[in-house]
């Protein structure tokens, strides 16, 4: 039977929780790490670090982001005030991402808002 040591250090748990919030099913995931379903169905019931990874998902991720920019935005700070105004929302930051160079720039302004 296979040990998840890996898995429960800091990089493995990273990886998992990245899989889920880019939209990986349990299936995928367990794919992704060698395992099979089962396998990864009893770490996840053993060990509350995996089960917590795999709760991770980008919705939520996204909505506390938003929420985070929303509160400073309503807190008066300009570039959150601009961000919010110009992309409203991760669909509108989607659409308006995909027609510009992928240069990162409003990305980078996100991550300063957020910090």
């Amino acid at each position: 039977m296979k040990k998840p040591d890996r898995w429960l250090k800091k990089d493995g748990l990273v990886m998992i929780a990245g899989w889920r919030r880019w939209g990986a099913d349990l299936k995928e995931v367990a794919k992704n790490m060698g395992v099979t379903m089962a396998q990864l169905e009893r770490w996840a019931d053993e060990f509350d670090e995996i089960r917590g990874a795999l709760e991770k998902n980008g919705d939520v991720e996204d909505f506390l982001v938003e929420e985070t920019v929303l509160q400073k935005a309503l807190d008066g700070d300009q570039k959150a005030i601009e961000f919010w105004l110009k992309y409203r929302g991760r669909d509108n930051l989607a659409k308006n991402q995909d027609a510009k160079a992928q240069d990162g720039v409003d990305y980078v302004m996100l991550a300063d808002l957020i910090r």
